[in-house]
C-alpha cells in the first residue's frame, strides 16, 4: 500500500500502556471511533459527495458492524513501522468493534531485532505514537454534528496499524485524520490553506476497557501462532532444501534467501520470489567451468602428448610424468569427478571468453609457425581439411553454464497476479503468480575417432592441431545442430525448433520485407526485452533473399538496390547462414535466451588394446550436455522455407 494512497486514510490510535505484555510482546490499541476527524478529499471522495477535489472535509467513519470490513486484519493482518509494507513488525491477533462503537485490537510484535526494538519503544513510552490505515468502501450520506457542522459518513475497511514517530498533520494531506472533540472542528467550508495550522489533537474518547484474554486464551492465541510460524518456516526451507538438491552450485545462495526470508518473517511466496530473481541475477557463462589456465597454457596444451601418456600407462590414464596432468587434476576438482582417461579442460575446448573461435581448433596450414606443416616422414598423405558445416551459436551470444555436476533446476515465473477494474465495494478476486521450473540433465554426446600409433607418436604441432580439430569440431559441431534441431527424445536435448512455445511465421510464398519484420513483431507482442537477436537460416536461403528487392507495402512495382539480405543484415539485425538448419527454415530470436549447459568438460577415452594388431588406438570422447530456452516465446520458427 502506498503511504500515500488517494484512496487510504489514516487515523491516530491510542494505546493502553497499562496492559502491554512484555512477556507474550502484545499491545492492547484503541484503533477507532465515530468520532469526526479532518480528512482531504480525494477525487474519488470528490465525485461521491460533491466536494471539492482538495477540500478539507469532516469524515465520520459508521461503526454498525455492516459497514466495517473486519476482514483484512482480522486474517492475521499486517503491524508496520511508518505505513511500509516492507518493514513488518508483527500482526494482529484479533480485532473487534464494541458496543460502544469504537474499534480495538490486540497487536503482536515479532521477535527479530526491528521487531523487539520497536515493542521496547512503544512499552516504554518513547515512541507512543500508533496510527490505523483504513480505505472507504462506501459513502452512506451526509449528516450534521451537534455543532452545527457538516459530516460526511463512510463505511470502511482497516488493512493496517503501523508504529509512526510523528502522529499525522491535521494539516496535509491524507493523513489528516487525527479525531476531534465537535467544538474544535475549525471553519472548513473552503479549501483549507495549508499554511494553518490546527490546535493540537485532544483526547478522542473516554478511558476504555479491552478486555484481558484469559490465561488459556493467551496460550491458545500463542499455540495458534507459534504453529503457524512453524508451518511458515518449514515450508521455505523445504522449498530452498529441494531447489539446493538439484542446483548444487546455488545451494549456498538459496539457502542465505531463505534464511534470510525465514529471519524476516516472510512466507513461501517471497522466498519463491526472491530466489526466481537470484537466479535471473546470476552470470551464466561458459568461464564458470574454466580451471583458469592462460592464454600461453591453452596454446602449450597438447592433446596428442595426453593421448601418448594414456597409451603408455597401464591403467589407460594419464601418468603424471604428462605436463597435461596437472590440468586433468584441476578439472576433475572442478567437475566434481574422474575422467575415463583425462579431462580436456573447458579452457581448451570451448575457448576463452572473447575468443572469436571458441569451440573451434582450425588448421592454420597458411602460417607454418603455427603449424603449417605436416612431418615429411608421415606415413599417412597430408589430409585436406573436411568441408564441414558452419557453427554459428557460439557467435550468437548464447548462456553457456559450465562445470556442472548434478541435475539442474532454474525456478522462471511463468504467470504474474492479475489486477482488476472494479466498482467502489466490489470484492477483488485472489490472483497468484505461476511458477515453473527450467530442468537441465546431462545428455551424452558421443564421437570415436581411430588413429595409427605412427600419427599418434608424431611430435609435430600440426597433427597437434589435427588431433584438436578433429576431436573438438566434430563435438562443437554436435552441439551447435542440438541447438537448432535436438529432438527432446532418445537422449538428445531439446533444440530451438522442436521446443514448444516458439511462435511461427508462415512465408506462404517468396520472402518480403514484411514477412521478416513479422519475425520480430511476433517476439516483442510476447515482450521479449531486447537480448542477442539475429536471424538465421541457410545459405541457400541467403542465395535467394540477397537477391530479392526490399520495398514497403505499395511499391512493389519499384526496383530498389536494396535487398532484404544485405551486408549480413535483415531488418537491421545480423543475419547468419549455416547448413545446420534443416529444410531452408529460418529462425529469428533472442539467442541469449537459450541456455546450454555443459556437465563436466570433455572426456577423452584411449584405447590402445581393441585394436592393437592394426597399430590403431581407438579415442572416445564423451560430452554431457543439456539445452533449454529460458522463454520459448522469444524464439520465432518459419513453417516453411525461406527460399522460395
Amino acid at each position: 500500500m502506498a503511504k500515500h494512497d488517494l484512496e487510504t486514510g489514516y487515523r491516530y490510535c491510542e494505546i493502553d500502556l497499562t496492559k502491554v505484555d512484555r512477556t507474550a510482546r502484545t499491545i492492547p490499541i484503541s484503533f477507532s471511533s465515530e468520532w469526526p476527524a479532518l480528512q482531504k478529499s480525494t477525487p474519488t471522495v470528490a465525485k461521491l459527495t460533491g466536494l471539492k477535489e482538495g477540500q478539507v472535509f469532516v469524515e465520520v467513519l459508521d461503526h454498525n458492524p455492516e459497514n466495517v470490513d473486519l476482514s483484512v486484519i482480522n486474517n492475521r493482518g499486517a503491524f508496520l513501522d511508518e505505513h511500509e509494507e516492507s518493514r513488518h513488525l508483527g500482526v494482529i491477533e484479533k480485532a473487534e468493534i464494541t458496543d460502544e462503537k469504537r474499534g480495538i485490537a490486540l497487536v503482536k510484535l515479532g521477535s527479530d531485532d526491528d521487531a523487539v526494538k520497536r515493542f521496547g519503544q512503544m512499552a516504554d513510552n518513547i515512541r507512543p505514537h500508533v496510527s490505523a490505515g483504513y480505505r472507504r468502501t462506501k459513502f452512506l450520506g451526509k449528516e450534521k454534528l451537534p455543532n452545527g457542522r457538516d459530516a460526511y459518513r463512510f463505511a470502511w475497511k482497516p488493512t493496517e496499524i503501523s508504529s509512526v514517530a510523528v502522529p499525522a498533520d491535521p494539516t496535509v494531506g491524507a493523513g489528516m485524520g487525527v479525531a476531534r472533540s465537535y467544538q474544535d472542528l475549525p471553519e472548513i467550508d473552503s479549501p483549507v490553506n495549508v499554511e494553518t495550522k490546527v490546535s493540537e489533537p485532544t483526547k478522542i474518547m473516554p478511558d476504555i476497557t479491552i478486555t484481558e484474554p484469559t490465561e488459556a486464551q493467551r496460550k491458545s492465541i500463542a499455540d495458534g501462532a507459534l504453529t503457524s510460524d512453524r508451518a511458515r518456516r518449514k515450508a521455505i526451507h523445504d522449498a530452498a532444501e529441494k531447489i539446493a538438491a538439484k542446483t548444487p552450485t546455488m545451494a549456498e545462495a538459496i539457502r542465505k534467501i531463505a534464511t534470510d526470508c525465514d529471519l524476516a518473517g516472510e512466507n513461501v511466496g517471497d522466498f519463491s520470489g526472491k530466489a526466481l530473481e537470484a537466479f535471473g541475477a546470476r552470470k551464466l557463462d561458459h568461464t564458470e567451468a574454466h580451471i583458469g589456465m592462460t592464454q600461453e597454457e591453452v596454446s602449450d596444451y597438447s592433446v596428442t602428448r595426453a593421448i601418448q601418456s594414456c597409451m603408455n600407462s597401464k591403467s589407460g590414464k594419464i601418468e603424471k610424468d604428462c605436463p597435461e596432468f596437472d590440468y586433468n587434476q584441476e578439472a576433475e576438482k572442478r567437475y566434481g569427478k574422474r575422467s575415463s582417461s583425462f579431462w580436456i579442460p573447458t579452457d581448451v575446448s570451448v575457448g576463452k571468453k572473447g575468443d572469436p573461435e571458441k569451440g573451434r581448433r582450425d588448421m592454420q596450414v597458411n602460417i607454418f609457425g603455427q603449424g603449417g606443416a605436416f612431418v615429411p616422414t608421415l606415413l599417412e598423405p597430408t589430409p585436406i581439411e573436411l568441408l564441414r558445416n558452419k557453427m554459428v551459436l557460439s557467435t550468437l551470444g548464447i548462456r553457456v553454464m559450465g562445470g556442472l555436476t548434478g541435475n539442474v533446476a532454474i525456478p522462471r515465473q511463468t504467470g504474474a497476479a492479475t489486477a482488476y477494474s472494479l466498482s467502489e465495494i466490489a470484492q477483488a478476486a485472489v490472483s497468484n503468480q505461476a511458477i515453473d521450473q527450467i530442468t537441465l540433465t546431462p545428455k551424452r554426446v558421443s564421437a570415436v575417432g581411430i588413429y595409427s600409433k605412427q600419427l599418434l607418436i608424431q611430435s609435430a604441432i600440426a597433427i597437434e592441431n589435427f588431433m584438436r580439430d578433429d576431436l573438438m569440431t566434430v563435438n562443437a559441431l554436435r552441439l551447435d545442430y542440438l541447438g537448432f534441431n535436438g529432438s527432446g527424445a532418445a537422449s538428445e536435448p531439446q533444440g530451438i525448433i522442436n521446443t514448444p512455445g516458439v511462435g511461427s511465421v508462415t512465408f506462404g510464398a517468396a520472402a518480403t520485407y514484411a514477412k521478416l519484420v513479422a519475425f520480430e513483431t511476433a517476439i516483442n507482442a510476447a515482450n521479449s526485452q531486447g537480448g542477442s537477436r539475429a536471424y538465421v537460416t541457410t545459405p541457400t536461403a541467403k542465395g535467394t533473399l540477397k537477391s530479392a528487392a526490399k520495398f514497403l507495402t505499395g511499391g512493389g512495382t519499384n526496383v530498389t538496390n536494396i535487398a532484404l539480405w544485405e551486408d549480413n543484415e535483415i531488418n537491421g539485425y545480423p543475419a547468419f547462414d549455416t547448413n545446420q538448419i534443416l529444410n531452408n527454415q529460418m529462425i529469428f530470436g533472442n539467442f541469449n535466451s537459450l541456455i546450454m549447459a555443459m556437465f563436466g568438460g570433455l572426456d577423452i577415452v584411449v584405447d590402445p588394446y581393441t585394436l592393437a594388431d592394426k597399430a590403431e588406438v581407438k579415442i572416445t570422447i564423451n560430452n554431457f550436455v543439456d539445452i533449454a530456452l529460458r522463454h520459448p516465446q522469444e524464439f520465432v520458427v518459419s513453417a516453411d522455407a525461406a527460399n522460395q
